[in-house]
Protein backbone atom coordinates (compact mmCIF):
# COMPACT_ATOMS: atom_id res chain seq x y z
CA UNK A 1 0.00 0.00 0.00
CA UNK A 2 3.03 2.28 0.73
CA UNK A 3 4.26 1.98 -2.74
CA UNK A 4 0.94 2.47 -4.46
CA UNK A 5 0.74 5.57 -2.45
CA UNK A 6 4.45 6.78 -3.50
CA UNK A 7 3.15 5.85 -7.16
CA UNK A 8 0.43 8.26 -6.75
CA UNK A 9 2.39 11.16 -5.20
CA UNK A 10 4.78 10.34 -8.31
CA UNK A 11 2.00 10.99 -10.62
CA UNK A 12 0.42 13.97 -8.85
CA UNK A 13 3.55 15.70 -9.28
CA UNK A 14 4.34 14.75 -12.93
CA UNK A 15 0.71 16.21 -13.37
CA UNK A 16 1.45 19.63 -11.91
CA UNK A 17 4.45 20.32 -13.53
CA UNK A 18 4.63 18.29 -16.97
CA UNK A 19 1.61 19.34 -19.23
CA UNK A 20 2.65 16.24 -21.88
CA UNK A 21 1.90 13.98 -18.70
CA UNK A 22 -1.73 14.90 -18.28
CA UNK A 23 -4.82 13.18 -18.99
CA UNK A 24 -7.09 14.69 -21.11
CA UNK A 25 -9.39 16.59 -19.21
CA UNK A 26 -7.51 17.75 -16.72
CA UNK A 27 -6.86 21.05 -16.34
CA UNK A 28 -3.67 22.74 -14.11
CA UNK A 29 -3.76 26.34 -13.49
CA UNK A 30 -0.18 28.31 -13.35
CA UNK A 31 0.85 27.76 -9.71
CA UNK A 32 0.23 23.68 -10.41
CA UNK A 33 -3.52 23.64 -8.71
CA UNK A 34 -6.10 21.16 -10.17
CA UNK A 35 -9.00 20.11 -8.79
CA UNK A 36 -9.29 16.60 -7.29
CA UNK A 37 -12.93 15.57 -8.60
CA UNK A 38 -11.60 16.41 -12.22
CA UNK A 39 -8.44 14.30 -10.93
CA UNK A 40 -10.58 11.70 -10.35
CA UNK A 41 -12.72 11.21 -13.29
CA UNK A 42 -10.15 11.80 -15.61
CA UNK A 43 -7.15 9.56 -14.16
CA UNK A 44 -8.35 8.08 -11.00
CA UNK A 45 -11.63 6.19 -11.95
CA UNK A 46 -9.44 4.74 -14.69
CA UNK A 47 -6.86 3.76 -12.71
CA UNK A 48 -8.31 2.33 -9.27
CA UNK A 49 -8.16 6.04 -7.17
CA UNK A 50 -10.86 7.52 -5.79
CA UNK A 51 -10.64 10.55 -3.58
CA UNK A 52 -9.69 8.98 -0.22
CA UNK A 53 -6.43 7.16 -1.80
CA UNK A 54 -5.84 10.25 -3.39
CA UNK A 55 -6.05 12.33 -0.25
CA UNK A 56 -4.01 9.99 1.19
CA UNK A 57 -0.96 10.06 -1.27
CA UNK A 58 -1.15 13.79 -0.80
CA UNK A 59 -0.97 13.59 2.93
CA UNK A 60 1.66 10.91 3.74
CA UNK A 61 3.83 12.58 0.75
CA UNK A 62 3.02 16.24 1.32
CA UNK A 63 6.84 17.26 2.93
CA UNK A 64 10.32 16.76 1.16
CA UNK A 65 12.58 14.28 3.60
CA UNK A 66 13.69 18.13 4.02
CA UNK A 67 10.41 19.37 5.43
CA UNK A 68 9.30 21.54 2.28
CA UNK A 69 6.58 21.43 0.54
CA UNK A 70 5.68 19.16 -1.73
CA UNK A 71 1.84 19.51 -2.39
CA UNK A 72 -0.46 22.36 -0.61
CA UNK A 73 -4.67 21.52 -0.77
CA UNK A 74 -6.62 24.19 -1.05
CA UNK A 75 -10.10 24.87 -2.36
CA UNK A 76 -11.48 27.07 -4.71
CA UNK A 77 -14.28 29.54 -4.12
CA UNK A 78 -16.94 26.84 -5.24
CA UNK A 79 -15.30 25.14 -2.17
CA UNK A 80 -14.40 21.91 -4.19
CA UNK A 81 -10.64 20.66 -3.07
CA UNK A 82 -7.25 21.95 -5.16
CA UNK A 83 -4.50 20.12 -5.33
CA UNK A 84 -1.24 22.31 -5.81
CA UNK A 85 2.30 20.60 -6.57
CA UNK A 86 5.29 22.97 -5.68
CA UNK A 87 8.08 23.38 -8.17
CA UNK A 88 10.51 20.81 -8.24
CA UNK A 89 13.57 21.09 -6.60
CA UNK A 90 16.64 21.45 -7.61
CA UNK A 91 18.17 19.10 -5.34
CA UNK A 92 16.21 16.52 -5.87
CA UNK A 93 15.68 14.27 -9.18
CA UNK A 94 12.18 12.96 -8.56
CA UNK A 95 9.35 13.85 -6.53
CA UNK A 96 7.81 10.87 -4.46
CA UNK A 97 10.45 10.79 -1.69
CA UNK A 98 13.71 9.57 -3.35
CA UNK A 99 16.36 9.69 -0.47
CA UNK A 100 19.04 11.80 -0.49
CA UNK A 101 22.09 9.59 -0.47
CA UNK A 102 23.05 9.61 3.57
CA UNK A 103 26.13 11.24 4.52
CA UNK A 104 29.46 9.44 4.94
CA UNK A 105 29.90 8.36 8.43
CA UNK A 106 32.34 6.40 8.35
CA UNK A 107 35.05 7.58 10.63
CA UNK A 108 38.26 9.29 9.84
CA UNK A 109 41.77 8.25 11.23
CA UNK A 110 43.11 12.06 11.76
CA UNK A 111 46.02 13.70 9.61
CA UNK A 112 49.04 13.05 11.68
CA UNK A 113 50.66 16.56 12.16
CA UNK A 114 53.99 16.71 13.34
CA UNK A 115 56.59 20.02 14.26
CA UNK A 116 59.85 20.03 13.23
CA UNK A 117 62.77 17.07 14.16
CA UNK A 118 64.23 14.99 11.90
CA UNK A 119 64.26 11.03 11.65
CA UNK A 120 62.12 8.85 10.62
CA UNK A 121 58.94 10.37 12.57
CA UNK A 122 56.04 8.73 10.72
CA UNK A 123 56.69 5.50 9.93
CA UNK A 124 56.12 2.52 11.85
CA UNK A 125 59.22 1.36 14.05
CA UNK A 126 61.12 3.89 13.21
CA UNK A 127 62.98 5.91 15.33
CA UNK A 128 62.12 9.56 15.68
CA UNK A 129 62.18 13.17 15.94
CA UNK A 130 60.18 15.58 16.16
CA UNK A 131 56.69 15.65 18.17
CA UNK A 132 55.42 12.66 16.53
CA UNK A 133 57.94 10.08 17.85
CA UNK A 134 57.48 7.64 15.23
CA UNK A 135 56.66 3.92 15.52
CA UNK A 136 55.31 2.56 18.76
CA UNK A 137 57.09 4.23 20.64
CA UNK A 138 56.54 7.40 22.90
CA UNK A 139 55.54 11.03 21.11
CA UNK A 140 52.42 9.80 19.14
CA UNK A 141 50.02 11.61 16.22
CA UNK A 142 48.62 15.21 16.79
CA UNK A 143 45.19 15.50 15.96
Amino acid sequence: DGKRLERISRTLCAFGRYPAKRPAGLTVDSSGAFGLQALISSWGEKNGADEGVVMQAVRRHMFHEDGSLRFAVDSDEAGQVLIRVQPKRRVQRGCGGDPEPEPDTRPRWPKQQCRGGEGEGGRRGGGGGGDCGGGFGGGGWKP
